[in-house]
């Protein structure tokens, strides 16, 4: 099974995605803009924005479908590239290398976002958010091998722990630009909760390996302005092509800091 990128068919070993080049019953998204920027960073969503529980294993479900036909289909003015459902499913909405889906407002054009099924109470599955930390692994590997290098990190607060709120960095258009990782819907917009993604990914992500960084201090840029610095690069603390290309040249597969299962 498989997501788009640039139009190529990539295969996913050990996911259940399915996009529509392996199921034309699959719709793509409508609510697009081409791309034209490097994707910078993930947002996490949750279909309800609510906190919840994290329940043992997975459930079966076809919501994930409904999610991408109810987003093709409505007249709001609203999409996202990837569903994920309760049981691993992933459904792909969209080409995020030629498009960008309106998902998360002023950051839509510097990134992309996935949706997390929620039970209607906002509880969710081990076994969903151990899918969504594999396809995080899968995702920003084969982006850096497009072109699009996400350093596999994560925002936390000063004493390293998941940060629930709005963080300034990301909610500043401008700023923004400056942030690479994968972030949460709530980090960008005071529109939605806590729940929206909630905590569970980025506990995960973090015990994954995934790097934390404050960015309230600016602990992410003073990091890699040190890597740029050791290695003769613009010291502008955005890990972006340059920062790729050496990291390759030193032996990190893919260019990316973090290495997970699969790189």
């Amino acid at each position: 099974m498989s997501i788009v990128l640039d139009g190529e068919k990539i295969e996913t070993p050990g996911l259940e995605t399915v996009s529509w080049l392996d199921d034309p019953k699959v719709p793509v998204t409508t609510d697009v803009n081409p791309r034209t920027q490097w994707i910078r960073a993930i947002v996490m969503h949750t279909v309800h924005g609510k906190v919840g529980k994290l329940l043992p294993g997975v459930k079966s479900s076809t919501r994930a479908e409904s999610y991408a036909k109810y987003q093709a289909n409505t007249s709001r003015d609203v999409s996202w590239d990837y569903t994920i459902d309760t049981d691993g499913t992933i459904i792909v909405s969209n080409d995020p290398i030629r498009h960008y889906t309106w998902q998360a407002t002023s950051v839509n054009p510097i990134t992309l976002g996935i949706e997390l099924v929620q039970e209607d109470n906002g509880d969710l599955y081990e076994g969903q958010i151990d899918a969504a930390v594999r396809f995080l692994d899968c995702l920003t590997r084969e982006l850096a091998d497009h072109g699009h290098p996400i350093q596999r990190q994560v925002p936390v607060s000063a004493e390293g722990k998941v940060v629930k709120g709005v963080i300034k960095r990301i909610a500043n258009s401008s700023t923004a630009k400056s942030v690479v990782g994968i972030y949460g819907h709530r980090n960008q917009t005071t529109n939605r909760g806590a729940g929206d993604p909630g905590d569970f990914i980025f506990d995960a992500l973090l015990k994954a390996g995934y790097m934390g960084f404050c960015l309230d201090t600016d602990a992410d840029l003073t990091f890699w302005k040190g890597v740029q610095s050791d290695h003769g690069l613009t010291m502008d603390g955005v890990p972006g092509k340059g920062v790729q290309k050496m990291l390759l040249e030193n032996g990190h597969k893919h260019g990316l800091l973090v290495s997970r299962p699969g790189d």
